[in-house]
């Protein structure tokens, strides 16, 4: 069967001009590459700035026989416009998968929709093909775990697909097609190489999450578990990825790479055997690098020596009570004390900050922007807080707070709660603010010692221009 899968864009990427915020879409390359496996033909579009129109045109010239849309909330809409399109110009088959639709079954009621496929696709994607390509009545459609689909008036749900235990079975991501390297995916920042050197690559090297934030979708997507590759078959990537393609700089997109400490030493260990020379970020947990009294240095020193260069640690906020409210499961103190030894250790440190939970006040968020100035930290990121569906957040919350009901703006990017004391567009200026606090003379000052690294001349003028754009 022809297969096309289409990462759509949404409005954050239809209004950039570059690919600097993005990278392959690993989710929808994954089950690319095993439906090929059982003997498709399979082609991917990843979405950035083309227009809908175009999307259409390459459609028409592929001739799919089935269609499959990844979707996250803010992209969601698109991707329905799309797919209506190509209901009206060609017969295939058309199937939605994401957290989005995972989350909200009742999107199946879309008229061009015809299945969806839930969780994690890789199996319950081609097993939904092989059954449309041999006309599978509804009775052998429900012996499929993780689709939807109408029968009649009635939706029919089988649930949640099982998880893949087995990483290692699985094929390498699918990037035939994609601009992998040769594309501007680049990571700003005090990184390197510089923007203008780099050639990016993203890896997973497990699925899932153990923990509970209460504004995360990962436990429904994952069901509180979290699946590794071993350090080997990840290292095979990486050379793969090397050689093919010639990349020199990987984004380890694991929700939570420091979470299994001796997998993780493993796979520096495996990197450093083979001598490989190369240059890496990391999403890091607070709670994985600091527990009690016991600070552990010498993961983040093996993650140094194995080329990581920054780290990503999700502090969402400068106020305990509100770490306890959204289940984070640290405390500021905790932070402070792993930011220390981050940065003392040599990596650069990426803090994810979210703003506008909905028991906030606005002293809670100055509160909050003058711990994270105080953090001096390497790179801030302010978030504003989005009760995505799926989150226990979206089921806690107060709906008359959600004032902006438009998907495509929940990007986090745009305020969509608003506070007792704050409507939405106070809370967007007040983004304004936070990275003006935050990316002061002392910042730049910091930036500019570490500019004396060897390796981070030529990116500090780089970064600090990307500032610039920041600080309005």
């Amino acid at each position: 069967m022809k297969v096309l899968l289409i990462q759509p864009a949404g409005n954050c990427e239809k209004l950039s001009s570059t690919l600097a915020n993005h990278s392959e879409p690993l989710g929808l390359c994954y089950v690319a590459a095993y439906a090929k496996q059982q003997g498709n033909d399979v082609q991917i579009i990843h979405q950035i700035t083309e227009s809908d129109d175009k999307i259409i045109r390459m459609v028409e010239e592929y001739r799919p026989d089935l269609v499959g849309f990844s979707t996250m909330t803010y992209n969601f809409n698109n991707a329905i416009a799309i797919a209506d399109m190509i209901k009206q110009t060609t017969p295939a088959k058309i199937v939605f998968g994401g957290v989005h639709v995972t989350a909200d079954i009742e999107s199946i009621k879309h008229r061009s929709i015809d299945y969806i496929v839930r969780g994690e696709g890789d199996h319950t994607f081609s097993e939904l093909i092989y059954a449309i390509e041999n006309f599978a009545s509804e009775a052998q459609l429900r012996k499929i775990k993780g689709i939807v689909f109408n029968d009649k008036s009635e939706i029919i749900n089988t649930g949640m697909p099982d998880r893949i235990t087995a990483l290692d079975s699985l094929s390498f991501p699918l990037r035939e097609g994609l601009l992998v390297g040769e594309a501007k995916y680049v990571r700003h920042g005090l990184v390197y190489p510089a923007v203008s050197k780099q050639r990016r690559a993203s890896i997973n090297a497990s699925r899932g999450c153990l923990h509970k934030c209460s504004f995360c979708t990962s436990p429904m997507q994952w069901s509180y578990s979290q699946e590794y590759r071993s350090a080997k078959n990840v290292v095979d990537e990486i050379e793969l990825l090397i050689d093919k393609y010639q990349i020199n700089y990987f984004e380890l997109r694991d929700e939570n790479f420091t979470q299994n400490r001796t997998r993780a030493i493993k796979i520096c260990d495996e990197i450093n055997t083979r001598g490989i020379k190369i240059s890496w970020y990391c999403q890091g947990r607070i709670s994985d690098i600091i527990k009690g009294n016991f600070v552990d240095t010498k993961l983040l020193e093996n993650l140094k020596a194995a080329g990581c260069f920054e780290i990503e640690y999700g502090i969402e906020s400068g106020l305990d009570k509100s770490l306890e409210r959204m289940q984070k499961g640290i405390t500021i103190q905790q932070t402070q004390k792993v930011v220390k030894v981050t940065q003392e250790a040599g990596l650069v440190v990426h803090a994810l900050m979210i703003l506008g939970f909905p028991w906030e006040i606005k002293q809670d968020l100055v509160d909050s922007v003058c711990f994270a100035r105080e953090l001096e930290v390497d790179k801030y990121r302010f978030a504003f807080f989005v009760p995505f569906k799926g989150s226990a957040s979206y089921e806690a919350i107060n709906k008359e707070q959600i004032k902006d009901k438009n998907i495509n703006n929940w990007t986090t990017d745009t305020p969509v709660v608003s506070l007792k004391d704050m409507n939405l567009s106070e809370l967007h200026s007040f983004r304004n603010y936070a990275y003006t606090a935050v990316y002061t003379t002392s910042f730049y000052e910091r930036c500019k010692n570490k500019a004396a690294i060897p390796k981070l001349k030529e990116t500090y003028e780089d970064w600090m221009n990307f500032i610039r754009t920041l600080v309005v």
